[in-house]
């Protein structure tokens, strides 16, 4: 560990260790230590304007977002991209205009966080910029996955035909049809219930672990009937049965929590998909689901589900 007698000091210095830890110990001071890192903003050395920025997005400084937003025009690229991500995370609507512009930046890095603090600063006024990205092919994949999940937290309904466009297009990357079916989740589009049903059971993991997630946010009866299957079949991989009892557990439906709660109780059922099941009840809070977690405790012999279950038992509901 590296002592810090100046935060500020140490936050310029060349020693990164020390910057880093500097960073840290600022962070904590909360709004107390905006006032002495704004003017780092401006220092000579990019690093340094790195460092103020990740201080400046950890306190969440709103009433420093005039003096990050003119970072969007830095020389520096890594500086940029620092801005962007900072003015995202700290949430102050008044950047929106700046980050859009960010939209046009040379580099990707800087564009691709440029388009997720949009997301993240519910600026539905960069809805028809973000759907002019999400579709084209010259842009590279991660940039385009961000548009098309930007689109999804931003509930863009009016961007769901060209969601379905990428997600049924199987020339797209699965990376990409997974982020529109998780954007489809996101807009609530009620055809996105057929598609994510079906896709539960494409030959891709990817696509599968999507479309199970989707089903838990558009919730409905289709989407209930095919996790319980997800859930109780056998076949599956162990990682989509347990997507989908955690998206049962977001259903928060009568037939839903009781699938789990039979799951949890089936003898014949692995320690693993049993402990999984409980734990989503216990959660929530469910009728049965602490009594599920105590017999399946008392016969458990696998470590890792016996710490689990005894974790779960001792938090309860959240």
């Amino acid at each position: 560990p590296h002592e810090i007698r100046d935060p500020l000091t140490d936050l310029v210095r060349p020693d990164p260790a020390r910057a880093r830890a500097a960073v840290g110990e600022l962070t904590k001071r909360g709004a107390a230590a905006v006032p002495g890192v704004m003017p780092l903003l401006e220092h000579q050395d990019p690093d340094v304007r790195v460092r103020a920025l990740a201080v400046l997005e950890g306190v969440k400084a709103r009433q420093a977002v005039d003096r990050i937003s003119p970072r969007l025009a830095d020389d520096d690229a890594r500086v940029r991209a620092a801005a962007t991500k900072a003015l995202g995370r700290i949430g102050e609507p008044r950047a929106i205009p700046a980050v859009v512009g960010a939209l046009a930046d040379r580099e990707e890095v800087v564009r691709i966080n440029a388009i997720t603090a949009l997301g993240l600063l519910n600026a539905t006024t960069a809805v028809p910029q973000l759907r002019t990205i999400a579709p084209r092919r010259d842009r590279s994949d991660a940039e385009r996955q961000a548009a098309i999940l930007a689109l999804g937290h931003l509930g863009a309904r009016e961007a769901a035909d060209d969601l379905l466009r990428i997600l049924q297009d199987q020339s797209e990357r699965e990376k990409t049809r997974g982020a529109a079916v998780v954007a489809l989740g996101g807009i609530r589009d009620p055809r996105a219930v057929g598609e994510s049903v079906r896709l539960a059971r494409d030959r891709s993991r990817v696509i599968r672990f999507h479309a199970v997630s989707a089903l838990g946010t558009l919730g409905g009866a289709e989407a209930e009937r095919e996790l319980v299957r997800v859930l109780r079949d056998r076949t599956e991989e162990n990682f989509l049965r347990v997507r989908a009892a955690a998206a049962l557990g977001s259903l928060r439906t009568p037939g839903g929590t009781q699938a789990l709660l039979d799951v949890a109780k089936d003898p014949q059922e692995t320690e693993f998909i049993r402990m999984h099941a409980a734990q989503v009840l216990v959660t929530l809070g469910a009728p049965g689901g602490k009594e599920a977690a105590l017999e399946l405790r008392r016969s458990a012999r696998d470590p890792f589900v016996t710490g689990t279950l005894d974790r779960l038992l001792r938090e309860g509901p959240r």
